[in-house]
C-alpha cells in the first residue's frame, strides 16, 4: 500500500518544476517588473513549470521537464506559470510568460526584441495555451481588462518607474 501511494504521488508530480511558493518563482518576478502581481490569480496550489528555450540556453532535460509540466498541468486544468523564450538570430529574442489561473484566467507577459520592434506587454487573452512544440499560442489579447487593473501593484513612491503596458499587436 505504501509503495502504491508513493508511486502515485511521484507520478502526479513527475515533470513538474515546483509547486506553490510565489516567492521562489522567477517568472512571477517578471510580472512584478511590469507592476502586475499575478499571485492572487494563481492561488496557493499553482505549479511553476520553469523555462523552455528551444534554441539554446537551458539544458535539454530541463526543457523537457518544463514542457511536459506545462502540457500535463494544462491538461489537468490546474493553475500554472510557464516561461518560453523565442530566439531567432539575429533579430528576435522574445520572452513569453503564460499564467493560467485557478479559475481559468489567462494572462500573458511578453518582452524583448521582435525585429526592429521592442515588445513590452502584459494582458489577458481570450485563448491562451501551450502547444506541443512549447510555443504559447495566444489569440485576442489585450491590456485593457478589469483583471489587469485589479492586479496592478500600487505605486508607493515617486521614484518608482511608471508601468509601461504597451498595446499588444495580434
Amino acid at each position: 500500500m505504501t509503495r502504491t501511494w508513493i508511486a502515485l504521488v511521484t507520478g502526479v508530480c513527475a515533470g513538474c518544476a515546483s509547486t506553490g511558493n510565489p516567492a521562489d518563482s522567477e517568472s512571477l518576478g517578471e510580472f512584478r517588473t511590469a507592476c502586475i502581481d499575478v499571485a492572487p490569480v494563481l492561488g496557493e496550489d499553482f505549479v511553476d513549470c520553469g523555462t523552455y528555450e528551444p534554441v539554446r540556453g537551458t539544458h535539454i532535460d530541463q526543457r523537457k521537464v518544463a514542457l511536459k509540466c506545462a502540457l500535463r498541468t494544462q491538461r489537468q486544468g490546474r493553475a500554472f506559470i510557464y516561461h518560453y523564450i523565442e530566439t531567432s538570430f539575429p533579430d528576435v529574442h522574445l520572452d513569453h510568460i503564460v499564467v493560467i489561473g485557478e479559475r481559468g484566467e489567462r494572462l500573458l507577459r511578453q518582452w524583448g526584441d521582435f525585429g526592429d520592434e521592442m515588445i513590452n506587454f502584459v494582458g489577458t487573452c481570450e485563448k491562451l495555451k501551450v502547444r506541443v512544440d512549447g510555443y504559447p499560442e495566444h489569440q485576442n489579447c489585450g491590456n485593457v481588462d478589469p483583471l489587469i487593473e485589479r492586479l496592478k501593484i500600487p505605486s508607493r513612491s515617486e521614484d518608482r518607474p511608471r508601468c509601461d503596458l504597451t498595446r499588444f499587436k495580434n
